[in-house]
């Protein structure tokens, strides 16, 4: 209920409310008070400006200083007022300088707004003029309504208060009419470098644009803002700041110069400057005696690092600092601490020091790399195999690993042909803390990879590697005679029903045991062997002797010696 009572009041109630216990409880305001100064102290207060906002706003940014201050001049300004009238109106008239005093003391721009404070206030009164009446609603941008500050309002009677309002009006339209003084700068420069010759400089209307290009300009380089003076009496110009060994230092050479020092140059140009200059981030490098100093503003202070002369970080900090410090003077506080001054100083790019710092530390963190690489025994070299349905994109299908080569075979010939999601592989896994750990084909849809494997060089040159394209390479020529032995079983059971059947013809030959046939046979003669003519079914046989290797062979004899057993002369030499 308290909350929807407050929002009912309007803004201009609810300031007074904050301002009333703001002013009852000071402690309370964030914003430090502003000591009140005595009256007798404020004789010119012309340049002040009218404080036109709220004190809610006032107290939101931060300003509540300047909301009290132009509020007293305000009262201030209001009493002159009265006090003017009464010493300059003979009872018929007023003086013609009668506003001069007032003007002099708080300005033009406050005393017209008290002025069309007060009409605005009495607007109903007739004895104000319409054109000042009117003059009044568009110019008064104070308070109205319930809040109406009455401490403003000028007591003096209307109709001479009327006459005094001609009067500022007539010297307002003369001034705004008056043609404006000359001004002292014609315009700024920069100088990117004092030391080069020819110089470069740039010029600039303004010293907001001249400050940040003077801002960019590296702070190794000589640099320097100064200032061209208005051709009136005679051309001119003079240095304001210049960046000596790294630090920007204001010039006081204006100064020494008759007619440079003057309150232009004072509170337009060297105030503002140094100002900019207390704000500015600084970074800053020098070269000194054993090594580097680089030193820059942080969150908290300055930063500040030493190296040694390899570019070695070899001690750093933070000064914390809770109000502004000139850099020099904690660069001379730091460099005292570690036993060297500012004097051995020469300002260096803080980039290149940078640079020289990262690389170093980089070539430090390397080396410290390789030496621990060295230290560390090199691991044992491994390899596996694995079988992937698609060659190409493993991750599609069947996909096994960490098999020995055989195993590897064995799930490779259960993987269908039929599958169409890629063409089924079997590729190897190096590990040997290589870059060139990892999986690779060995063999690709039956074919053996060796020349693509073998274009690798370390490939090339790895004993596990090469013993698993020539094992790869035996046991698909193994599997390939067994296959082919394999498609035979016919032909061998035709060779023993044939055999089998020329053992039974024997047996049931009457002449078989008296006589020998010459075909096939072979006679000894005084010790010499000679050769005879083989039947059909000798060369038969034969011919299905001729086995891929002597082991099969071998074998294959002995599978046909029980039927041709009567001919064992066959076998002998």
């Amino acid at each position: 209920m308290a909350e929807d009572l407050w929002n009912g009041f309007d803004e201009d109630f609810q300031d007074a409310v904050k301002e009333y216990f703001a002013e009852k409880n000071p402690t309370s305001q964030k914003e430090e008070l502003v000591v009140p100064v005595e009256e007798e102290s404020r004789t010119d207060d012309s340049d002040v400006p009218v404080y036109y906002e709220s004190f809610g706003y006032a107290a939101e940014n931060g300003e509540v200083d300047l909301y009290r201050i132009s509020r007293q001049l305000n009262e201030e300004c209001r009493n002159a007022i009265e006090e003017a009238i009464a010493d300059n109106f003979d009872g018929m008239n007023l003086a013609d300088d009668a506003t001069k005093s007032v003007v002099e003391q708080f300005g033009m721009e406050r005393m017209g707004y008290i002025l069309a404070y007060t009409l605005n206030y009495n607007n109903h009164d007739g004895r104000y003029s319409h054109s000042n009446r009117e003059w009044a609603d568009t110019t008064c941008k104070g308070e109205r309504g319930s809040n109406i500050r009455t401490d403003w309002i000028v007591r003096s009677h209307p109709a001479v208060l009327n006459g005094f309002v001609d009067m500022y009006r007539k010297e307002l339209a003369a001034e705004q009419q008056r043609e404006p003084e000359k001004p002292f700068v014609q315009q700024f420069y920069v100088v990117t470098d004092l030391q080069t010759n020819p110089m470069k400089i740039e010029k600039f209307g303004n010293l907001d644009d001249a400050m940040s290009c003077y801002q960019q300009v590296p702070n190794f380089h000589l640099k320097a803002l100064g200032v061209e003076k208005t051709p009136d009496p005679l051309p001119g110009s003079l240095d304001i700041v210049q960046c000596k060994n790294g630090i920007d230092t204001i010039v006081e050479d204006y100064k020494k110069v008759p007619g440079w020092d003057n309150p232009y140059i004072q509170n337009h140009v060297v105030a503002l400057v140094a100002e900019a200059l207390k704000v500015q981030d600084v970074a800053v490098a020098y070269e000194i005696n054993d090594g580097y100093f680089h030193i820059q503003t942080s969150e908290d202070g300055y930063d500040y690092t030493l190296y040694s002369k390899d570019f070695t970080v070899m001690d750093g900090g933070i000064v914390e600092t809770d109000e502004y410090r000139p850099v020099q003077e904690v660069m001379e506080e730091v460099l005292a601490e570690h036993g060297h001054s500012v004097s051995e100083c020469g300002v260096i790019s803080a980039e290149y020091l940078q640079e020289q710092s990262y690389r170093a530390e980089t070539q430090r963190a390397e080396a410290m790399k390789e030496k621990l690489a060295a230290e560390k025994p090199a691991p044992e070299a491994s390899i596996s195999f694995y079988v992937a349905e698609c060659a190409e994109f493993p991750v599609m299908g069947e996909f096994h690993d960490n098999l020995t080569l055989e195993q590897a075979l064995e799930v490779y010939d259960k993987i269908p042909a039929e599958r169409m999601n890629g063409i089924k592989s079997i590729g190897f896994s190096l590990e040997d803390g290589s870059i060139y750990s990892g999986m690779f084909d060995l063999m690709v849809g039956g074919e053996v990879q060796a020349e693509i494997v073998n274009h690798i060089q370390h490939y090339r040159e790895s004993p596990l590697v090469q013993k698993a394209i020539s094992d790869m390479k035996t046991l698909l020529e193994k599997r390939q005679a067994s296959k082919e032995l394999e498609e035979r079983p016919s032909t061998r059971q035709s060779v023993r029903e044939a055999l089998k059947n020329r053992k039974r013809r024997r047996k049931s030959s009457p002449i078989r045991n008296n006589r020998k046939t010459e075909e096939g046979k072979e006679e000894r003669r005084n010790g010499t062997v000679s050769k005879v003519k083989f039947n059909a079914d000798e060369m038969m046989v034969m011919a299905m002797f001729e086995q891929p290797t002597r082991t099969e062979t071998m074998r294959y004899i002995e599978e046909v010696v029980p039927f041709v057993e009567d001919d064992v002369e066959v076998f002998r030499w």
